[in-house]
This record gives C-alpha cells, structure tokens and sequence, in this order.
C-alpha cells in the first residue's frame, strides 16, 4: 500500500527477497495479504490490482527466474477489487500444505463496526468451518495457512467508537479456529495491522 512518507513497496519486497535468497533458501511459495496500491495517488479504495500484481511477479522472477508465479496467493485488501488477479476464496491445495483465502469482499470483510457486517464475518466463518471439518474427517495432517486482510487481535481500529470496527466480529472467525485448531494445524496470516501505536 502506498502512503507518502513510507520506503517504496517495491525496494521493500526486493530487500526482504535479496535476504531470503542471501541466505541459501528458495521459498516454496509466497502469499499476499492485500493492499496492492503501490504507486502515488493510487492509494484509494477499491483500486485495479493488476499492476502491482504484475510488479510482485516481476521482482519475484528477478530473483529467481524459476519460481512458480502461478501458485502465488493474492488475496484481496480493502483497497483491491476483486479482480482476476486476486486468489479465489476458499482453499487452495499444495503438496506439503493449504492455503484458504479470506477475501475482504466475501469472507471477512473490513469496517465491520461501521458498515453492520456481522451476518457477512458469521457466514465468512461458517464456510470456514465446514471446509475445516472436512478436512478432519480426511484425516488431513497438513498445515492449513488462513490467508486474511484484516487481523483477528484487538487494535485502536476494532473500537467503532474510535475506528471503523474494522475487526469488531473477529470472534466469529477466532471460535471456529480455535475449535478446529484443536484436531488441525492452522496458522492465521494477515496484512492491514493498524494500531495507531495505541498498542504502544
């Protein structure tokens, strides 16, 4: 996401995959959690993600002219439409692991204080959880990554009050994984962490 004032996003993924591959390793795969505005005066809402899709791609092949673009996650921010270029909703399957993308349109969406979208998070959840109880009847021993937008912890924007409520029904989502976490190897990734360094 571009804000005037922060290090370009471009020099930012080069220098994290310059120390990647400095150290010997070769990624499996890479996931992004949203916001692909990248360039000045594209930092609005809703914007065409293509581009900046493009460019992920671009400086991702640089360093490795190999490395599998088609499998890569983009799932959608509050700032992407939901065009081609973002992952669909649901899961993904790798060899060694899964990948279930939480789109902000569809599956768990921002400003939920704002915006009264708790039906939209419950019904988000539910699909969740029946794909997770799913994957326990299969037996699956995989590690099932929750690719988000928006985080489920507690943060200055959660409070409509203060914020937009960008989280408020977080705990839809944190129950059916925390159940299901129980019997299944989940981890939770997300982007849009704004604290406000009220959490300081």
């Amino acid at each position: 996401q571009h804000r005037d004032g922060w290090k370009d996003q471009t020099d930012t993924l080069s220098g994290i995959l310059d120390a990647v591959y400095g150290a010997q390793l070769r990624p499996d795969n890479l996931s992004f959690c949203g916001d692909y505005t990248t360039r000045h005066g594209e930092n609005n809402y809703y914007s065409d993600t293509h581009l900046a899709v493009e460019k992920i791609k671009e400086i991702v092949l640089a360093h490795d002219p190999g490395f599998p673009v088609g499998d890569m996650i983009f799932n959608q921010g509050n700032h992407d439409k939901l065009t081609d270029d973002i992952s669909e909703s649901g899961l993904h399957e790798y060899s060694d692991y899964l990948v279930y993308v939480l789109n902000t349109e569809t599956d768990f969406p921002w400003r939920q204080g704002k915006d009264g979208l708790k039906q939209a998070v419950q019904q988000g959840a539910l699909r969740l959880k029946k794909c997770l109880e799913r994957l326990k009847e299969q037996g699956e021993t995989r590690p099932i990554i929750l690719a988000g937008h928006v985080p489920l912890h507690f943060s200055g924007r959660t409070s409509k009050l203060q914020g937009t409520g960008d989280n408020l029904y977080a705990a839809q989502l944190f129950d059916v994984i925390n159940e299901e976490a129980a019997e299944l190897n989940i981890v939770y990734l997300f982007g849009h962490n704004h604290s406000r360094g009220w959490d300081s």
